[in-house]
């Protein structure tokens, strides 16, 4: 996918670019008292109890350009607050160029080296110097403090600790967040976030469960460990002792091979998934985000069955987007496209936009949500089949048409020996030929197919409305029927309405990594012609048993903001959908994904 252009304040820095910024090794390295200010407990109301920002302060690392995160909010608010110009994108949590030249000048001003990195002297020279209100409850009146002592040029960067042991091991700077997220490791979080706080892994024998998690972490950024069995020996240990040397990751007096904070933190932002828990996800995060903006597109098609229940689907979707934190700004869904190197969809639609949707593998992802229905114009179906061959999250909320495809109208007629006939007024002249009182579904199928075959019922109209994703009947009822012979016998342009849309994927599709919603009727019948035209490296899918099940296809947005599996995403959906059944949407049927 193109890479992501950036804003000015904003540079790029693959170890220090997370939902948190502080470097060192937490409670594993033994940093000296450091002088006045800084060591002590953060008192401005910006800083205190930011677990980032208390380990600078005791000096257990450094906040530099390239990080991200609520301590960088807090800093950029505090220089704000302190007159400082951040631009039009202020407190944003992104350390950039004018973070870096505001961190410089106040440091400057206030006779420290200004190196523009914050390690403890700086930061606790801000902690007392007043910076805090504005937007936050001003303090309590501290104590008097005297003026800092005027701190000496630096010849290395400020803060950088020294009289620990091992001093002459100079450690890379990594981003210690206060949890794991990493998809291989957050299953494990109640045994791995201790870690980060200063815990540790030793090599031993026994069978750990997290341990699986630091062997995915370890084999999918390239240091394999002679199998994934949850046992921290040989293997691993010398997975995790290449990576140590490799990465400089060992702090002050910690052993080569024991899995400390800045080890998990380096795995935890940058270890893609492993093929274990891609097989269990089944949604490529790693691919739908590389290129840090996800885009969904949300199309509600038509359905006379229950009124054209589109604007349901429409006001809920409204509802579920604010609550998600989405804002509607099509300006701002323009600027997120050209960001990450493409084009805004030209078609109709609302556009809606979260700034910051999730974080993964350190970075912050952009979404932008786009909503159409199909009372926006003719073109809508070419709309919808250009977002499935181009776009990236494509979702479809209506009639599946007996398993035919999604259905953005209805346009076929029937007309039975030469008089128009409406939908069931056809279905019980056709169970009358029958003969039989009471004729099953596929029974009435089969005459009302002999009926068509003899000219006596026909069934016509263009139905350009309708996208084929299943090019065979295979319900084998009477209202399929009526919907494949309307497919079959379009009238207009002549075209094959019955030629299933992926038959041409390899051609009109783009390369990019997709997920596929069907939330309609039937759409498991989609499965069979998709994976004969798509595999799942492609495409993931997801869908719905047997009813009409609208409203429930936000669960998607919800769930893929927590980076949540697949299952249990199409398990909530299931669940959304139970909840609205006494609002009008027709029972049965379960959601399922195929990955």
């Amino acid at each position: 996918m193109p890479t992501h252009t950036q804003r000015p304040d904003q540079t790029q820095n693959t170890t220090t670019d997370s939902s948190t910024a502080a470097g060192g090794g937490g409670a594993q390295s033994t940093p000296q008292p450091p002088a006045s200010p800084g060591g002590g407990a953060l008192t401005n109301p910006l800083f205190s109890g930011d677990h980032v920002l208390e380990t600078v302060s005791k000096g257990g690392g450094l906040l530099r350009p390239g990080a991200r995160g609520p301590a960088v909010r807090a800093v950029q608010q505090f220089l704000i607050n302190e007159g400082y110009d951040l631009g039009r994108w202020g407190a944003d949590g992104a350390w950039g160029k004018v973070t870096t030249k505001a961190v410089k000048d106040w440091q400057k001003k206030n006779h420290l080296g200004d190196d523009g990195i914050i390690g403890k002297n700086t930061l606790g020279a801000m902690d007392v110097s007043g910076g805090g209100g504005g937007n936050v409850t001003p303090a309590p009146e501290p104590t008097p403090t005297p003026e800092p002592t005027p701190e000496p040029e630096p010849t290395t960067p400020d803060d950088t600790q020294t009289d620990t042991p091992n001093g002459d091991v100079t450690p890379a700077e990594i981003a210690i967040p206060s949890g794991v997220s990493n998809l291989n490791l957050r299953e494990f979080a109640g045994a791995l976030d201790p870690v980060l706080a200063g815990a540790s892994v030793a090599p031993n024998s026994a069978r750990q469960t997290h341990v699986y998690g630091l062997q995915r972490a370890l084999s999918a950024l390239g240091y394999p460990t002679n199998g994934i069995d949850g046992k921290y020996g040989g293997g691993t240990k010398g997975a995790v002792e290449k990576l140590q040397k490799e990465k400089n990751l060992l702090g002050p007096g910690e052993a080569v091979g024991t899995t400390y904070a800045r080890t998990l933190a380096y795995l935890d932002l940058n270890a893609p998934m492993h093929a274990q828990v891609l097989s269990k996800t089944k949604i490529n995060y790693d691919k739908l985000y590389a290129d840090k903006l996800v885009e969904f597109g949300l199309f509600v098609g038509y359905d006379e069955g229950i009124g054209g229940h589109w604007y349901q689907d429409v006001r809920y979707a409204h509802d579920e987007l604010g609550a998600l934190g989405f804002t509607e700004d099509k300006d701002a869904a323009a600027a997120a496209y050209s960001e990450a190197g493409r084009a805004l969809p030209d078609g109709p639609g609302e556009f809606w936009v979260h700034e910051s949707y999730t974080e993964h593998l350190g970075n912050n992802i952009k979404a932008v949500f786009r909503l159409v229905h199909s009372d926006m114009g003719p073109d809508v179906a070419d709309e919808y089949r250009e977002s499935l061959m181009q776009g990236e999250v494509t979702m479809y909320s209506g009639h599946g048409r007996y398993g035919s495809g999604p259905d953005f109208d209805r346009n076929y007629t029937i007309t039975v020996e030469g008089e128009r006939m409406s939908y069931d007024e056809a279905k019980h002249y056709v169970a009358k030929k029958t003969g039989k009182p009471h004729p099953s579904n596929a029974e009435k199928a089969a005459m009302l197919k002999k009926l068509s075959a003899q000219g006596l019922v026909k069934v016509e109209g263009e139905n350009s409305g309708n996208v084929v994703m299943n090019d065979t009947d295979v319900q084998n009822t009477f209202g399929s029927a009526v919907m494949y012979l309307a497919l079959q016998n379009s009238s207009g342009t002549g075209e094959n309405k019955n030629k299933r849309l992926t038959a041409d994927y390899a051609q009109e599709a783009d390369d990019n990594y997709k997920v596929w919603m069907f939330d309609g009727c039937s759409t498991k019948n989609y499965m069979g012609s998709i994976r004969r035209d798509v595999s799942k490296d492609q495409v993931a899918v997801m869908g719905t048993g047997t009813s009409i099940t609208m409203c429930t296809s936000m669960e998607l947005v919800r769930g893929m903001m927590t980076q949540a599996t697949g299952a249990q995403i199409a398990k909530n959906m299931s669940a959304s959908h139970n909840e609205r059944h006494a609002d009008g949407a027709r029972g049965g049927g379960q959601h399922f994904i195929d990955g």
